[in-house]
C-alpha cells in the first residue's frame, strides 16, 4: 500500500513540475536506473537495484534536485539487514529506499559530458514486529556522469552513491551503489 502512494504522490508531483517545465522555469528529467547493489557489511553478496527518477534542473545550470524510489533485491537480505527485533521491511525479495538528492557541478547547461556531486537524503521502511513499521531517514553521497544528446533530448548517466541506512543508533548500514540511468528531458 505504501508503495502505491508513493507512486501516487509522484505522479502527482510530476503533473504539476511539467506544467513549469512547459513555462519554462525548469527543465524536467525523468530518468530509469538499474545496477549493482554492494552492502558493505561483512559476508553480504552483491545484489541488484533498479528505479525511477525525477529532476528539476532550474535556470541556473549548477544546481539540480532529484527524487527517486527504488526497489533493492539480495538473496541474503534476512540475514544481513536483520538485527535482532529490527530490520528492513522485506517485500517480494526487496526493498524499497526513497531518495531526495541535490546535485552539483556542471549539471544543466550546454550539452555534452557533464559531471556533478550528489548529496542527499533517503528513507526507509523498516519492520518493527508484527505488521508494524517505521519510516527511518539516513544519508548518501556520490557522484556521477552524463552524457547528453540534445538533439533526442535523452542521456546516459554512469552513478556511484554510498546510502547510509538509518538503523540502530550508532551502527548505521551502509549500502554502495553503481547505476546506469536513462534520462528524457522535457
Amino acid at each position: 500500500m505504501r508503495t502505491a502512494l508513493r507512486l501516487l504522490l509522484a505522479l502527482v508531483g510530476a503533473v504539476v513540475v511539467s506544467e513549469s517545465a512547459h513555462a519554462g522555469l525548469v527543465d524536467v528529467g525523468v530518468g530509469v536506473s538499474a545496477g549493482a547493489a554492494l552492502p558493505l557489511e561483512d559476508g553480504a553478496g552483491t545484489g541488484a537495484i533498479v528505479g525511477l527518477r525525477l529532476r528539476l534542473t532550474p535556470a541556473i545550470p549548477m544546481v539540480a534536485g532529484e527524487v527517486s524510489y527504488s526497489r533493492v533485491f539480495q538473496d541474503d537480505l534476512e540475514t544481513v539487514w536483520n538485527d535482532g527485533e529490527i530490520g528492513l521491511a522485506v517485500d517480494d525479495g526487496a526493498f524499497g529506499v526513497s531518495s531526495v538528492d541535490v546535485l552539483f557541478g556542471n549539471v544543466g547547461g550546454a550539452a555534452g559530458l557533464k559531471w556533478y556531486g550528489v548529496i542527499g537524503a533517503n528513507a526507509v521502511d523498516y519492520a518493527l514486529g508484527d505488521d508494524e513499521s517505521e519510516i527511518r531517514w539516513g544519508g548518501e553521497f556520490g557522484a556521477g556522469l552524463e552524457f547528453e544528446v540534445p538533439a533526442l533530448s535523452v542521456s546516459l548517466e554512469a552513478r556511484g552513491t554510498v546510502m547510509v541506512l538509518a538503523w540502530e543508533e550508532g551502527s548505521d548500514r551502509r549500502l554502495a551503489t553503481l547505476t546506469g540511468t536513462v534520462w528524457y528531458t522535457f
